[in-house]
């Protein structure tokens, strides 16, 4: 981040811009140019509508978050705060926006760079409160995936021996490529009745894709 002020904002170098590209078309369009400074961590609104970022607008600037419409335009400045460094802004559902932030400084051995926590404010910018405390760097927050419900109605029985078709939580390991590898939070359904024996619901050691943990749905003859 090279903040203003600490032992490393002589190596911040500025030169960037913010650019909509058409795939349909393959143009590009500048939304916006800092020569001097440089345009981060672009997340677009759930409506497609405008796009929230973090921009710096050269070596003397801090990073502030940003929004502005998603063509262009209404550039509105959402944070203002002098020597620290708001940056990797997502939209939540309610619209509030959560964000890393190095207002509570910090550092560690092995970085010469302050370490950021998460904030939460409202969408124009207002009551802005931590909700991290990690002593590391708490960045890149993101939602889960839409998945599927928290049990498949027509499979769960409801009695407290677990009869019938269950679920839970899981961690998959393994995701992408070995050079660069990562895990998600997913759901699995699991064949714990003591009624039916169903084989198809206790394969194991399977390869799949990561949207297949997102697709779940009972067969004909499993509803039967």
């Amino acid at each position: 981040m090279y903040q203003t002020g600490q032992v490393n904002t002589h190596c911040f170098q500025g030169g960037g811009a913010l650019r909509l590209l058409d795939v349909g078309t393959g143009k590009v369009t500048t939304l916006i140019e800092v020569p001097e400074g440089i345009v981060r961590d672009p997340e677009v609104h759930f409506d497609g509508k405008k796009i929230l970022f973090s921009m710096r607008h050269d070596i003397r600037d801090d990073y502030h978050l940003y929004e502005m419409n998603a063509q262009g335009g209404n550039l509105r400045q959402l944070t203002f705060a002098p020597g620290v460094s708001d940056i990797q802004p997502i939209y939540l559902p309610d619209d509030t926006i959560v964000f890393s932030s190095t207002r509570d400084p910090k550092y560690i051995p092995c970085q010469l760079h302050l370490m950021a926590n998460l904030f939460r404010m409202n969408a124009d910018g207002p009551n802005i409160r931590q909700i991290g405390y990690n002593e590391q760097f708490e960045g890149r927050a993101s939602l889960m995936p839409v998945a599927a419900g928290h049990y498949v109605p027509d499979a769960f029985t409801g009695t407290r021996d677990g009869r019938g078709i269950t679920w839970g939580l899981c961690h998959i390991t393994g995701i992408g490529t070995p050079e660069i590898r990562h895990s998600i939070l997913a759901r699995f359904d699991c064949d714990v009745s003591q009624d039916a024996h169903d084989p198809s619901m206790k394969q194991r050691d399977l390869s799949l894709k990561p949207e297949a943990y997102f697709s779940h749905g009972l067969s004909k003859q499993q509803r039967e």
